[in-house]
């Protein structure tokens, strides 16, 4: 992969680089990965506006009443009871019908189990949802934290180098001064001992 940079942030970069003590390129993956986990957060969660939120709660509250197709599932035997049926051979219609009730009513309890089981599910996602986003708050919290002390050892960094550089100007400047009185006195010695 090739990036290109401006002079100013490759200079930034390179100076966070050094002052974490991590090679360039670990410390631009860093920031990517740091970049890509939100996002990737964010994308695994189905946001739901408040009125479809509330009509998932409607149904799942108040189901509506089953379809025919719904119905003659529900009412149709498996082929298992069909087969254990056909070897018994016909069975009076009231024992048929006791059959199509229970099978009824043993739809009827799963479905209510299958609601139960879905709200404890939604609840368990919302538990879930702020469990992450929380996470991502703190995460977010220490991210700051060290980009902040970063830049504080960056300006640090910085000062003691501005510093470093004005002694050794000061220092130049001296030795300058130093240098010039020397040649000047050399030019006065010289110029007193022309004129005696």
């Amino acid at each position: 992969m090739r990036l290109r940079f401006t002079p100013d942030q490759w200079q930034r970069i390179r100076r966070a680089a050094q002052c974490a003590g991590l090679a360039v390129r670990t410390c631009i993956l860093n920031a990517a990965g740091w970049t890509a986990r939100p996002v990737l957060e964010e994308e695994g969660i189905i946001w739901l506006s408040p009125r479809d939120s509330r009509r998932v709660h409607e149904l799942l509250a108040n189901p509506p009443s089953p379809s025919a197709a719904l119905r003659e599932l529900m009412t149709h035997r498996p082929g298992w009871q069909r087969a254990q049926a056909a070897s018994h051979g016909d069975q009076s219609t009231t024992k048929s019908n006791d059959v199509i009730d229970r099978d009824q009513s043993v739809g009827r309890w799963q479905l209510e189990a299958l609601q139960r089981d879905l709200e404890l599910l939604r609840q368990e996602l919302r538990r879930e949802r702020d469990l992450a986003r929380e996470e991502q708050r703190r995460e977010r919290a220490l991210d700051q934290r060290e980009r902040h002390r970063l830049e504080q050892r960056l300006r640090e960094l910085e000062s003691r180098a501005w510093r470093d550089e004005m002694h050794h100007f000061a220092v130049h400047l001296v030795l300058c001064v130093f240098l010039f009185y020397a040649i000047y006195m050399g030019v006065l010695v010289a110029a007193t001992h022309h004129l005696l």
